[in-house]
């Protein structure tokens, strides 16, 4: 009986160091959120993603966007982070940007990154939204 509880307190520990580790590399992870058509009048909503083992440094997101559409070169974009506890139900929400087109972007060609603060949280996930036209969106979400 000694024996397995001197094991399971081993490996406890090793499993508690493992994960430290991995919450304190300091390394920044980057997440793709989005790939797809987002359609006009419609809303996509990332996975959950939990950030249990990220430790944000001073809370430190960006997204890059590339929001495009080859026909018209339009389509408006809103994104939003949203944050929870549960992971259920996710009451803050704040917008990363509106009004993101191809066109109407700091660069002017659809590509942008944007950086937001959005707190103490376990999970966070993202909103997407289009209006106009349909929008072929890729978002990559960086934490670090």
């Amino acid at each position: 009986m000694k024996n397995i509880i001197k094991l399971s307190v081993a490996t406890i520990a090793l499993f508690i160091t493992a994960f430290s580790t991995i919450a304190e590399d300091n390394q920044i992870r980057v997440i793709k959120c989005f790939d797809t058509d987002l359609l006009v009048d419609t809303t996509n909503v990332s996975p959950v993603i939990g950030l249990d083992y990220f430790k944000p440094e001073n809370f430190a997101y960006s997204v890059q966007i590339s929001a495009t559409n080859s026909i018209t070169n339009s389509g408006v974009l809103t994104l939003k982070y949203e944050i929870s506890n549960d992971g259920t139900t996710f009451p803050i929400s704040s917008n990363i940007c509106t009004t993101f087109s191809q066109t109407n972007s700091p660069s002017g060609d659809g590509q942008h990154i944007y950086f937001f603060t959005p707190g103490i949280s376990r999970y966070l996930r993202l909103r997407a939204s289009a209006a106009t036209t349909n929008i072929n969106l890729k978002v990559f979400l960086a934490i670090q």
